[in-house]
């Protein structure tokens, strides 16, 4: 791991930080990295499906043009 230079005061109110999380600096320095790591296309795209696969058809058959349209000769 590489490392940081902070005062004491930043150190402290990262520990703090961390502290409300329930963990440790460098747990919740590790979590932090890890939520930036980039996702593969593939990632995204079964993310993406699995989203489709739990949405319900519209009860009245309407599509999302039709509420597109719909809505914008109400206004």
């Amino acid at each position: 791991m590489g490392s940081l230079s902070l005062t004491p005061a930043e150190a402290e109110a990262l520990r703090r930080k961390a502290g409300e999380h329930g963990l440790t600096l460098d747990q919740w320095l590790e979590q932090l990295v890890g939520n930036q790591t980039s996702t593969s296309n593939e990632d995204v795209v079964d993310r993406i499906l699995a989203l489709q696969r739990s949405v319900l058809p519209d009860p009245d058959g309407e599509t999302v043009q039709d509420y597109i349209r719909n809505d914008r000769q109400q206004r």
